[in-house]
Formats: C-alpha cells, structure tokens, sequence
C-alpha cells in the first residue's frame, strides 16, 4: 500500500492550508482521509508548537476537514480494514522532475563520498576476517561521519563553502584512517623483505595491476610463475590473480618477463589495440572507432569520448537544477588537442592528452589494457568555468530504447527518448557505478569511480562530469579534478556480462602488504550475478559475524557461498542483523535461493562464543 504526498514544502496546519489541501485532493472518492505530513521542512526542526496547537483545535471544527495526529502505520491499518477502497496500480520509478544539478554539484564532495564508501567497506571486511574486533568502533565513527556528509544539503553540493572545507578534511582523515586500519589489521612480519601479499575484497577473482617494492627486480608466483611486467617509473607493475576475497602472495623474483606493445601513429590519428579492440582516437582525443576483432563489428554510433559544454543557468536554484533547455546553449570546444603516446608494455598502452575546453583545461590518460575489453579514461580537469555544466557523450550502435542504470543493490530501466511527458522530465537522471545499453546478444556500459550524474538520448550515453554554479557557494568546483570513466563492451547476454563486476572493480583496489600472508581464497560465490558486499562484526557487539549479499542483475538464482562454516551456526537474518531462520552447511558451503534484486542478511554466530 502506498499513500501518494502532495504537501507543501514546509507544510503548516492552519485551517486554510488543510482545507485548501483537501479541495485540492484529485482523488477523493473512497477516500475519506489522506495523510498530511507537517512541520518546518528547511532546517529540519519538525514540528513547532503552532504546527501542535492549530492540529489539536483542527480536531472537530465545523467546516474544516478533521484532523487526528497518529503514525503512518496506523493510517495504513485503518485503510487496509476498509472494503471499498479504490484499487490500483502503479508501476515504474516516481520520478522527481526537479533538482537535476544535485548529482553533479560540488564534485569533490562526491567523490569523497563514494571513496569513503568503498575504504570503509574494505576496512570492515577484512577486520572481520582477521578477526580485529576492535576496528569495529573505530569504523563505526567512520561510518557516523561517512553518513552525516550524506545529509542534505551536503552531498547534493547545495551547501555554503565552509560546508566543503570541512567535508573535505573529513574525507581526507576518513582515508587515512581506514588506510592505518588495514595495514594494522592486514600487517604480517613473515618475510616481509622478499615476499607480498596481495588482498581482495571482492567475491570473485580478478586481475590486478601491482606496483612492486621499489628494490625488487621481478616477481614470481608461489608455484614459481615468473609474472610479466611494465615499466612503472623507475620501478615495475606486475599483472597479478587475486582469489575470491583473498589473497596471493609474490616472491621477490630477479627477473621480468617483459612484452613490447605500443600505440600506433598515423596521419589522421592514433590508434591503440589488443586481441579484442582496435581503437582509434582522432586529433581531438575522440574516438572515432572502437572495432571489436572478434565479431568485426564497429561499436560506436558517432564520435564517442566528446566532450560537450553547455550554458548552465538555471531559472532558479543554481546549484540544485538543471533547466530543460540547456542543450540550446552549447559552448563551442574548437582547439584539438596535443597528443602524445603514453605508457606501452605488456599491462596496457595509452595515449596522453592535453586540450582546451573554453578557460579549462583537460589532461587525460586514454587507456587500453592488454586483457580485456574496457578503454579507460583516466582524467584530469582544471575547471575554469563559471555557469557552464560539462558531459562527455558516448553514442553507441546498440538498438535500443531504453538504457540501465545501477541504483544501490540494483539497476533500473530508463528511457532514452522523450516521448511521453513523463519520459521526456527524466533529461537528467541518477546513477552509481555503472550505465549500460543491451541487446539481446551484447551491450556496453560507461563505467565511473565519482560520478553520479547521466542523460541517454538518441542511443547515447552521456555522463554529466562538471557543473559550475555560482550560489550558494560563489566558487564550487573551481580547481583541479580528478576521475576516471571506462567504456566496457560485451558480446554476451546481459545476464552472463562482467558489467557488474568490471564496475565494482574500477571503484576498488587491492591491498598490497609486505610479508607472506598465505595464499587462498576466504569466500567464494557460484554465481557470478550474487554478489557478497559485506563482511562484518555484528551491531550488537556480540562477536557475531554478519554476511551481506545481493542478487545484481533481477533473475532468481540459486548458488552456493563457499566458506568456512566450521565452528558456526549460520542463520538467514533480517537488515538489523536479527537472526530469523537457521540454515543448513556442510561446513564449507552453504545454499541460498534469491529472488531478483533481494538482499540476503546472513548471521555466523561462533558455537563456542556462544556457549
């Protein structure tokens, strides 16, 4: 059951606003009350004492609706006990269409959020792991931090400036906190000048890039594997797999195997290429192709990686909004760009590039990693801008209408056209990590580590990267910024695509600590479409541990969670970690049923703890 609010902002309780807002009411057959939430909105005081005393004498008033202050849980009853109600059913995302600007505001607030986000949780996991409880209130102070920059108008970017000086510092002491967590939690004096142990805290294995301990000359895996490696300044990085949320150990090695694969220049451009793709960038830093070698097939739609300036003033709220018109007001980008081949070597190659958009300016890495099938784009901007918002459009050969975008434990489907009235408000929308265009068959996605804001139209993706508001603070976003953004494409189904895991992968690194710490796996998830977010000690200060899981991609899955269970009782729990139902282990694995999008809370209570 849902009751839809229309209320003013700061709604109050005099007579005129309550019958004003019931003759207003659309739906008034069958309903013979409505909820009317109340209290003085902006500054979060709730209630007043004239809010209290007009609602009490609004009780029984002839000639004004009657008014009766109870929960929302008993209005929900007293309907739920009614036989005539009107029945119907809405589906799809309620849409604000207001307060665009929000996702782009104040940048490097976003990007200390989201970056605070991922070091806590790695900080969390792997305290609970090694068994650390006692970073367990030293991340819940994190955490109480973490959140209150979440407040409006913090995070939205819709604060004064002194707000962003002291969120930042906050960000800043969050990461070295979390950073002196791990390594107290993660620190091993076994070997620690010949060996070093890799840490993942994701539940699937994956392929890392490492820098290795200046002095070393080479590394080899603990089977004696001698690892290939690239020049990384006057040291080496060494590709290296990392179990499921575990770790892997290197040995100090004396020789590297190195690989010579480098960009190619020709008189129209530059282009970049690996068993899978064949890139080409033009004089602008563009691209102009993305050739996949597998399927020859092209996959871009027009110039991808433009970057596109607008005039951005709002009729009102200069921080908060973005108007619908501001596409009519482009700002011309003509200088091309000065480009120079970047890194080559057996990890990847790239492309540097340095160009002027109006009074800032962009360096940027552009990316293709030697394995796989992502172009990254690593960035940095100088952002000189006053009332402009900056996108870089990605337009894509992918038939479709609609486009996906990842929400918390999920992803919802948007229209990428504006056919409707409804369609054509959502010009600007919200995403976290990932947005992707599918066919049956294959898709693509822009990946990000910061950015919240995204459009789609015309089968393109264009991802809202700067905003330059003047009010309330008169220099937000003014400086250097940097992100990164990557181009994923697939041939697959969207089901059985990496779009999940890649996403999550350009959000979190490794952990890299001198000494042998073991080489193994702690957890592992059958199914790639379930994803293990969260390890950590219990609320309640019991020693208990909690498992957060999630299925990503809305199919119903069955999998297993490999672990090891000896020693504990495992217990289906609800979302404030109160054990409901036990369930059955073999002791290294337990099976779960999800159905789409459902979030699974599992409790591991110690039996000897217990007893």
């Amino acid at each position: 059951m849902t009751a839809f609010i229309h209320e003013d902002y700061t709604a109050d309780t005099r007579p005129k606003s309550v019958i004003n807002r019931w003759k207003n009411r659309r739906q008034k057959e069958g309903n013979e009350s409505f909820l009317y939430p109340f209290g003085y909105g902006d500054g979060g005081a709730g209630p007043t004492r004239d809010h209290l005393e007009y609602a009490r004498r609004l009780g029984n008033l002839e000639g004004v609706p009657k008014v009766k202050i109870c929960s929302p849980v008993d209005f929900f009853e007293e309907r739920r006990e009614k036989r005539n109600l009107p029945e119907h059913t809405f589906c799809g995302e309620i849409y604000f269409p207001a307060h665009r600007g929000v996702y782009t505001s104040q940048a490097k607030t976003k990007k200390g959020n989201r970056a605070g986000e991922f070091a806590i949780r790695e900080a969390e996991i792997w305290s609970a792991w090694k068994q650390n409880p006692e970073a367990a209130e030293s991340l819940r102070e994190l955490y109480k931090t973490l959140l209150l920059n979440q407040f409006h108008d913090i995070l939205p970017g819709s604060a004064i400036a002194r707000v962003y000086e002291v969120a930042e510092k906050e960000y800043a002491d969050m990461m070295e906190q979390t950073a002196k967590l791990l390594s107290d939690t993660l620190q091993n004096a076994n070997d620690p000048e010949n060996s070093l142990s890799v840490f993942n805290s994701l539940s699937w294995e994956r392929e890392v890039d490492v820098r290795l301990p200046d002095s070393w000359k080479g590394a080899v895996t603990e089977d004696g594997q001698v690892l290939k490696g690239q020049r990384d300044g006057d040291g080496w990085k060494v590709r290296v797999l990392v179990p499921s949320m575990g770790c892997t150990v290197l040995h100090r090695g004396e020789k590297m195997e190195e690989v010579t694969a480098a960009p190619v220049q020709k008189e129209d451009g530059y282009s970049l290429e690996n068993p899978y793709l064949l890139v080409k960038v033009d004089a602008f830093g563009q691209l102009v192709s993305v050739w996949d070698k597998e399927t020859g097939s092209e996959w871009l739609a027009g110039t991808a990686n433009r970057f596109c300036m607008y005039r951005d003033t709002p009729r009102i709220f200069d921080a908060w909004d973005i108007d619908s018109m501001y596409e009519q007001s482009p700002v011309e980008l003509p200088e091309k760009a000065v480009i120079e081949i970047g890194e080559s070597g057996a990890l990847y190659q790239s492309l540097r590039v340095m160009r002027k958009l109006n009074n800032s300016w962009l360096k940027q890495e552009i990316r293709l990693d030697s394995t796989s099938r992502h172009i990254d784009f690593v960035t940095e901007i100088d952002w000189q801008e006053s009332h402009k918002l900056l996108k870089v459009n990605f337009p894509l050969d992918i038939q479709t209408d609609e486009m996906l975008n990842e929400i918390q434990f999920g992803y919802i489907r948007r229209p990428m056209h504006q056919s409707r009235t409804s369609d054509a408000d959502r010009f600007e929308v919200c995403q976290h990590k990932w947005s992707a265009m599918t066919e049956a068959g294959r898709g693509a996605a822009l990946l990000n580590d910061c950015k919240y804001g995204i459009s789609g139209e015309n089968r393109s993706l264009n991802l809202t990267l700067l905003k330059a508001a003047k009010a309330p603070d008169p220099n937000a976003d003014i400086g250097k910024h940097t992100f990164c953004y990557s181009l994923y494409c697939w041939n697959t189904p969207f089901l059985s695509s990496q779009v999940i895991q890649k996403a999550y992968e350009r959000n979190t690194g490794v952990c890299c600590v001198p000494g042998n710490s073991g080489t193994g796996s702690y957890l592992s998830v059958e199914k790639q479409n379930v994803i293990a977010e969260t390890i950590k000690y219990a609320h309640d200060g019991s020693g208990d541990l909690i498992l957060r899981l999630y299925e990503s991609k809305n199919t119903r899955t069955t999998t297993k969670v490999w672990m090891d269970l000896a020693g504990f009782e495992v217990y289906e729990a609800d979302m404030l970690e109160q054990a409901k139902q036990p369930l059955v282990h073999d002791k290294k694995s337990v099976s779960l049923t999800f159905s789409g999008f459902e979030i699974k809370t599992l409790r591991l209570v110690n039996k000897k703890q217990s007893q």
